[in-house]
């Protein structure tokens, strides 16, 4: 990995990059010519909030990158919302894009709802497919008078309200009371709060704030490396340092087990422990 500077010219990087891995990495000269950087952006969820809003208000530039993760995010689902806030979010990327309400006769929205709406929503929704049609629709319409610049600022605005907003995150699984199986889990961490959803439902398991989270209620310790998120369930029931082959990515993976302190029935009483996918970069 190299961390851009602001003097470094991304363009002159890619045509300096076989040089680059031949005087830095331990790699053959057949791998060095097939290899292509990747530039990334990478965010710090650290970062204070109130200087991302001022940076948004001055920046154009940065008001699009951050609003194209917070989309990302949304319709992926790693941002569970309100759905009266998942159509009106819908509106302001239908609007975004270009679309007007006249372009989709009635009873058509629907259509396009996964391009559009994450698919807790659309499932939720999945019996009323016109109520997905009339609510973006309505919404639609109570944006006649705005602005591609002020399209963009609404819709990150909109999920700048949310408390799972600049999440990082991890997979996992975590054990269950009542079920004999763990369950597979995002996890999601901000400055303030670690969140964790199931993975199959979206629905928020748990929230624990982050100042309950302290080494005198829970241990962590580094189980191995497993090559596909696919594959914890096999890790996580293997042996320690156990390896699993796989095609999507390589991962660190990290036990957390709660102590039986006594507030622990307060802070986390369905997490016996939790497991947590690291995606190496």
């Amino acid at each position: 990995q190299l961390q851009l500077k602001p003097s470094h010219y991304p363009t002159a990087l890619c045509d300096l990059w076989y040089d680059l891995l031949a005087q830095f990495a331990t790699v053959t000269e057949a791998q060095a010519k097939s290899d292509l950087p990747i530039i990334m952006l990478m965010r710090n969820v650290f970062f204070p909030l109130s200087q991302e809003k001022m940076i948004v208000q001055r920046d154009p530039q940065a008001r699009y990158y951050l609003t194209a993760e917070a989309m990302f995010n949304f319709l992926t689902g790693r941002y569970p919302v309100e759905d009266e806030l998942a159509f009106k979010l819908a509106a302001l990327q239908l609007k975004m894009e270009g679309k007007k309400v006249v372009n989709f006769p009635a009873g058509t929205l629907q259509n396009i709802a996964n391009q559009v709406l994450p698919w807790d929503v659309i499932k939720r929704k999945k019996k009323q497919p016109l109520f997905i049609d009339k609510r973006i629709r309505q919404n639609m319409e109570g944006l006649n008078h705005t602005t591609p610049g002020t399209l963009d600022h609404m819709y990150i605005s909109h999920l700048w309200t949310q408390t799972c907003y600049r999440c990082a995150f991890f997979f996992g699984q975590t054990e269950m009371v009542g079920k004999r199986s763990d369950v597979p889990v995002r996890v999601g961490i901000t400055p303030h709060n670690i969140f964790i959803w199931n993975k199959v439902t979206n629905n928020l398991i748990q929230l624990i704030p982050v100042k309950d989270i302290s080494s005198a209620k829970f241990h962590s310790k580094t189980l191995g490396v497993v090559a596909s998120e696919e594959t914890e369930t096999e890790l996580i029931k293997g042996k320690e340092g156990a390896k699993v082959s796989g095609n999507k990515g390589t991962f660190d993976v990290f036990l957390i087990k709660f102590n039986g302190s006594s507030d622990r029935e307060r802070s986390v009483p369905t997490l016996p422990s939790l497991y947590i996918l690291n995606r190496r970069v």
